[in-house]
């Protein structure tokens, strides 16, 4: 389990599907989960202050508030456009 142990998690929905899911942790997890990641997924493919993506933006590490992102197909361009917009 990357994070550790259960957790609850805040499932969010649109068009009547799910399409993220948010995985509160803590900021003094942070390396410990950025190592389970790059573990589970590979080294990150975008790191930003707020964020670090894995697996083709479908997993983010999110640094300014600390959480695990899992987004469906829906929101990866959403997400990359918002990321990557200094780019």
């Amino acid at each position: 389990m990357i994070t550790g142990f259960p957790r609850k998690v805040e499932a969010r929905f649109g068009n009547g599907k799910l399409n993220s899911v948010w995985i509160p942790t803590a900021k003094a997890e942070e390396d410990r989960i950025r190592q389970k990641l790059k573990e589970a997924y590979g080294q990150h493919i975008v790191i930003t202050d707020e964020f670090e993506v894995f697996n083709d933006w479908k997993v983010l590490l999110r640094k300014d508030k600390p959480e695990v992102l899992l987004l469906n197909e829906t929101l990866i361009p959403v997400y990359k456009g918002f990321l990557l917009k200094g780019d």
